[in-house]
């Protein structure tokens, strides 16, 4: 982003050439002259445009604890640094959150292994909407407690089924999805007094969109380290590190969905509830 922000055009949407194109009639319509060839318009796009947000890290550091502690500060900023990460990570996180807009809810079957169907379901409504390959990759964004919650539920059953990492990835690989297990994204909550407590979610949101929807685009603003100017020095204290940069997260095609199941750990399958038939995600339903 060499001017701190990109112009694009969103081109057509494929759902909307699908339903507005192309013309079909009988041969009585043509004698009744009753038939129209209807054509649809290519219509020039304009453009958009979105600019950087700025985020950034600023470090200062006492001259007598660099001095003395020196791995003290070293330890400080490498933890610094790790923060700054995870706090882009949530921007940008929560910047596609924005996008999805309102979320659809599946209804609660009693298991979230059950209720994860909800996200296979959507996956085929997109690739149906863009007449996409039915092995074209549906992104899933989720966040990295929900895995173990499944993990959890799989070997509450009576036979325990296998509950790897690896598993609970392949679930979503066989119905061609990629997951990402996140952090900074609908985080637990632990308690205050014991922080052994943690509390999660009664539910869950997921992101999906087609791979390739999303695009990320960053400048360097500034990044210098060990400053040291005559008002600092005064005050015993030098600048050890400070860093800014452009960010911005940009829906540059398709869109993105956001899908919210119960969280429900009881190892209840369905084979053996067959009163309640699975149904796709509901935007009107509450959770």
């Amino acid at each position: 982003m060499p001017r701190g922000g990109i112009r694009w055009t969103q081109g057509p949407d494929f759902g909307d050439i699908y339903a507005g194109c192309g013309f079909q009639f009988t041969e009585a319509d043509v004698i009744a002259g009753t038939a129209t060839k209807t054509c649809c318009i290519v219509d020039c796009p304009p453009f958009e445009e979105i600019r950087a947000d700025l985020i950034g890290l600023c470090v200062k550091a006492p001259l007598v604890t660099q001095a003395t502690y020196p791995e003290l500060v070293r330890r400080f900023m490498e933890g610094a640094l790790v923060a700054q990460q995870h706090k882009v990570n949530a921007y940008l996180i929560n910047t596609m959150e924005l996008a999805a807009g309102t979320s659809s809810y599946a209804i609660d079957t009693g298991a979230i292994s059950v209720s994860l169907e909800a996200i296979s379901y959507t996956a085929v409504g997109m690739r149906y909407r863009y007449r996409m390959a039915q092995s074209h990759t549906i992104e899933v964004v989720a966040p990295w407690w929900l895995k173990e919650q499944i993990k959890s539920d799989w070997g509450m059953r009576q036979f325990p089924p296998d509950v790897s990492d690896s598993a609970v990835n392949k679930w979503f690989s066989d119905r061609n999805m990629s997951v990402q297990w996140v952090f900074d994204f609908q985080d637990p909550t632990t308690d205050p007094v014991d922080q052994c407590l943690i509390t999660f979610p009664t539910s869950v949101k997921v992101l999906m969109y087609p791979a390739g929807t999303w695009v990320k685009g960053s400048i360097d603003v500034i990044n210098v380290d060990a400053i040291y100017d005559s008002t600092s020095l005064e005050q015993n204290i030098y600048t050890a590190l400070f860093i800014e940069e452009g960010i911005l997260a940009v829906q540059r095609c398709t869109h993105t969905c956001a899908v919210e199941i119960p969280v429900c750990v009881s190892g209840r399958t369905a084979i053996n509830n067959i009163d309640t038939c699975l149904v796709p995600p509901d935007a009107t339903a509450g959770p």
